[in-house]
């Protein structure tokens, strides 16, 4: 931990921060960790994990979306399409009416 704090940036303009220092070194050492858990900060494993499974939530949300979005889509084309055959029904019968 100590030769971390040591090294320079390596072509970093902000300095390094010894919770990042102590967190890395923490993960190197002990996938098994508590010590992260119990001071409130989580390991970037367990956030990558957090985000992949938020992620894939939201992309199986999007996809049922999607669904759901052609399935309205293809009502509305058939009731648009009942709604032309009536109107041109009801145009056709003013037309015979008309006429007599």
């Amino acid at each position: 931990m100590e030769n971390m704090l040591a090294q320079p940036a390596k072509g970093l303009e902000t300095p390094r921060f010894s919770t990042k220092i102590v967190s890395k070194a923490l993960s190197q050492t002990s996938a098994a960790s508590t010590f992260l858990k119990n001071a409130g900060l989580e390991t970037l494993g367990s956030k990558s994990a957090a985000s992949a499974t938020r992620e894939a939530q939201l992309w199986e949300q999007l996809q049922a979306e999607k669904i759901w979005a052609d399935l309205l889509q293809q009502e509305l084309d058939t009731l648009k399409k009942k709604g032309e055959q009536t109107e041109e029904s009801l145009d056709k019968t003013q037309e015979v009416v008309l006429r007599t």
